[in-house]
């Protein structure tokens, strides 16, 4: 029972009341006691005060004996006592205890005592009354019957309640939890029924099902890359099993051998990069925000060494040149590592040479605000209206790419944009009025350095 919410709870209210009513019990029963007591305290005072009136009033007589039941001491100016009817064995008691009030006890029965002197002509009269605390006594061995018989009765309904209470309160966990194994059992995305509340449950029930929504989305991604590197990888190896094919069949023929080879490799060397890209993406997209940074100084190095690697790509009748702006702070720190900035301008400047077939591909380095913005511009044939939306998603290359034998992979652009995300920026592509693209990337500038996470 302990190991269920339920169980717990409910023993937990139970134990929870059950010191709250012993609490109250105590309280009440030493309110009732001071009670019962003031009032016996009371009664013995008002049974004093006519003898006090006797003697003020007539000094030179000695007072009346009291009626049956009342329990008087009178000791006189000369230490005589004149009245006493006390219980046996209380005379001596009360005497000893002196004036005022105070619980005595004898032959097994509890008293209040009260004494008062009162002073006439004749000296000094002491007076004593006592009272038993039978009444007193009946009240607190009725209360305590009483508490004794509803504290069981009181925690048995607190429990039951609590159980009742804590099993409906459940009950929505219980639908979340038989949802949950239906999803896993089916091995179909879904979601956790929500009800109509506003409570903790239902924030919760939102949670998980935000949750489940990005867990699925990555599943289907991780899905849909499978199926793509699949896809793009089936021709390059059957075309590399074709040339394999022909080497071996012109194994005596040392030219169509080497030629066979040469075109082996280069088909290899483009698996290769394909194969280093799918693990870039995949390590960009575990990464949920950069934890690395670099100063805009260290940009700027990476940007140049990208320029000379897009140079020695461009044909000749391709001009590729870059500028900085005069607003770049050096020392301005950017949250990506420079390997992955550099990554960034490869691809993109890479993409704009292929493009180009004459004319310019120029790179832009500026700072705005709070913002590093790289710019690359070409001259070349643009995109298709209908591929831009798509431009970014895993393998996707254009018609016209296509046709001029200028595509890649197709997932520079998605690396691109997963690098940048990692980073807190954002990154565009346009066709330019004047003709050829234009793709914008901005980086946040860092107010300081973030904390290492460790």
């Amino acid at each position: 029972m302990l190991r269920s919410i339920r169980g717990r709870l409910t023993i937990g209210s139970t134990l929870i009341a059950a010191v709250v009513l012993v609490a109250l019990a105590v309280v009440l029963g030493e309110q009732l006691r001071h009670v019962a007591g003031t009032a016996v305290t009371a009664m013995a005072e008002d049974d004093l005060q006519s003898y006090i009136a006797d003697l003020r009033n007539q000094p030179g007589e000695e007072p009346d004996q009291p009626q049956a039941g009342m329990h008087i001491l009178a000791v006189s100016p000369q230490s005589q006592v004149v009245i006493d009817t006390l219980p046996p064995g209380m005379t001596a008691l009360v005497e000893h205890a002196g004036l005022g009030s105070s619980r005595l006890r004898a032959g097994g029965v509890s008293y209040v005592a009260t004494g008062r002197t009162v002073t006439t002509g004749r000296g000094t009269w002491r007076l004593w009354a006592v009272r038993p605390t039978s009444s007193e006594d009946l009240a607190l061995r009725t209360f305590g019957g009483v508490v004794l018989l509803a504290i069981p009765v009181i925690l048995l309904l607190v429990a039951l309640g609590s159980w009742v209470l804590v099993r409906v309160a459940l009950r929505p966990v219980d639908r979340l939890r038989i949802a949950a194994e239906h999803i896993r059992n089916s091995g179909r995305p879904g979601r956790l029924p929500e009800g109509g509340g506003r409570d903790e449950l239902a924030e919760l029930t939102t949670t998980l099902n935000g949750f489940l929504a990005v867990q699925q989305e990555a599943v289907e991604r991780e899905r849909r890359m499978v199926a793509d590197a699949s896809h793009e990888l089936r021709t390059p190896l059957a075309v590399l099993t074709a040339q394999l094919e022909v080497a071996r069949r012109h194994a005596g023929d040392a030219a169509a051998l080497e030629a066979a080879v040469v075109s082996a490799q280069a088909d290899v060397a483009g698996l290769t990069r394909l194969a280093t890209q799918l693990l870039e993406l995949s390590a960009a997209d575990a990464i949920p925000s950069s934890t690395e940074t670099a100063t805009t100084g260290a940009l700027v190095l990476e940007l140049m060494k990208a320029v000379d690697r897009a140079r020695a790509l461009a044909d000749a009748d391709v001009q590729v040149d870059f500028r900085l702006s005069s607003t770049l702070e050096e020392d301005a720190l950017v949250p990506i590592s420079a390997v992955g900035f550099a990554r960034i301008v490869d691809n993109l400047a890479t993409n704009a040479v292929k493009a180009t077939r004459r004319g310019t591909v120029e790179l832009l380095l500026e700072q705005a605000a709070d913002r590093l913005v790289l710019t690359v511009a070409d001259t070349g044939h643009g995109f298709p209206a209908d591929f831009l939306p798509r431009a970014f998603d895993r393998f996707a290359r254009s018609e016209q790419s296509r046709a001029d034998g200028t595509s890649g992979s197709g997932i520079g652009l998605t690396l691109v944009r997963a690098l940048v995300r990692s980073a807190g920026g954002e990154v565009t592509l346009a066709n330019r009025r004047e003709g050829g693209a234009e793709a914008v990337v901005r980086l946040p500038i860092l107010d300081e350095e973030p904390p290492a996470i460790v």
